[in-house]
């Protein structure tokens, strides 16, 4: 029976896992297989010390989701245009650049602190955490007992 005919995958992606001692020549012969249902939870890879054997060790763990980055946007809405306005005519003008070397790099710092003083942004941390292990059947069962 080969792998193709049954219901197991295969987690290797091709590297190398053994080395043989006499020749150098670098073979895959450790091969790692799981069930259809956990193969995308799954990560494979190997360690590159090998601990004193012919064969590098093989690491397989649980891929967690890498949680979203929230960057907090800028409220532009809610911003107080009149402080805005004053603000850059009282400190934005031609002897604010005298003797700076990077003139726009100054120009983007002079604004955006503005802009941080008088334009609210958006909250970085997110309502609801990321929770992996709530899927389709947690709803349908809560569904169940809330009906």
């Amino acid at each position: 029976m080969t792998l193709s005919n049954c219901t197991t995958c295969l987690l290797n992606d091709g590297s190398c896992t053994y080395i043989h001692p006499a020749s150098g020549s670098r073979s895959a012969i450790d091969l790692s297989i799981c069930s259809p249902a956990i193969l995308m939870d799954l990560q494979w890879r190997f360690s590159n010390d090998q601990c004193g054997s012919d064969h590098y060790p093989l690491l397989i763990g649980i891929a967690y989701p890498k949680p979203e980055e929230i960057v907090p946007r800028w409220q532009l809405q809610k911003a107080d245009r009149f402080e805005f306005s004053n603000l850059c005519n009282n400190t934005i003008d031609k002897d604010a650049f005298n003797g700076v070397q990077d003139q726009i790099y100054h120009f983007t710092q002079l604004l955006v602190n503005i802009a941080t003083k008088t334009i609210p942004k958006s909250s970085a941390n997110p309502r609801s955490r990321h929770k992996p292990w709530f899927n389709t059947d947690c709803e349908e069962a809560i569904k169940l007992v809330v009906s």
